[in-house]
């Protein structure tokens, strides 16, 4: 990390041990792997547990540090031959965008993925940064749910994933200040593979969505 300094380099460290500070000494690392992350995806058995996995370690890995789990990603994997099904929906996905914190936060599925991506999912993912100013827990238990709001500017960004097999009604308040602001949620649709849209107006900062089973939700409050 040092040489990567006096060369001007970023690093991201992979097949490495948990961060213990290092980026207190060494502003250039902006991540480490250190995770079972959407690498292992490459197996059903992961691909199941995966929306109970994502809802844990925000409680755990995350805390410690940035995390570079390769998130966000919307296709199913290949890998010789034999298919594993993502079972998280369209919207658990979009919202790890937030929920999961890394200074560079690499959204590893193909470019036709993201490309064909309905517009407003799109455009979240143009705009949400990866660095920020503040992070607030707005709700959530290890395994079972989490609600992140974080600020970048004047820009608050939500996300909030289920870790349940279940259809489900995920309540939270939103930070101090957004009360009283209009904006759409990004939410799951009909189906796994979808999404739908939510207006929120007016709110008193109390927010009710509705998830699928592995389901998640995203939004943008200016």
């Amino acid at each position: 990390m040092k040489d990567a300094a006096d060369n001007h380099l970023l690093v991201d460290l992979h097949g490495a041990t948990l961060p213990r500070g290092f980026e207190r000494t060494y502003p250039n690392m902006l991540t480490t792997e250190a995770i079972r992350g959407a690498e292992t995806l490459g197996r059903q058995e992961r691909c199941d547990q995966a929306a109970k996995h994502n809802a844990t370690v925000p409680f755990t890995r995350n805390v410690v540090g940035s995390m570079d789990y390769t998130p966000v990603t919307f296709s199913d994997k290949v890998r010789q031959g034999v298919p594993a099904i993502r079972k998280t929906t369209m919207g658990h996905q979009l919202a790890l965008a937030v929920v999961f914190e890394s200074g560079f936060q690499c959204f590893a599925d193909k470019a036709e993925s993201y490309l064909s991506l309905p517009e407003q999912p799109k455009q979240f993912l143009k705009e949400v940064p990866a660095a920020w100013d503040e992070s607030l827990l707005l709700a959530g238990y290890p395994a079972d749910y989490a609600v992140v709001a974080r600020r970048s500017g004047d820009v608050w960004y939500i996300g909030g994933i289920s870790g349940k097999e279940e259809e489900r009604e995920i309540e939270f308040t939103l930070p101090a200040g957004c009360e009283g602001k209009s904006f759409t949620m990004i939410i799951d649709g009909k189906d796994k593979d979808s999404f739908d849209y939510m207006p929120v107006e007016n709110t008193n900062g109390t927010v009710k969505v509705k998830v699928l089973p592995n389901g998640g939700f995203a939004g943008m409050i200016r």
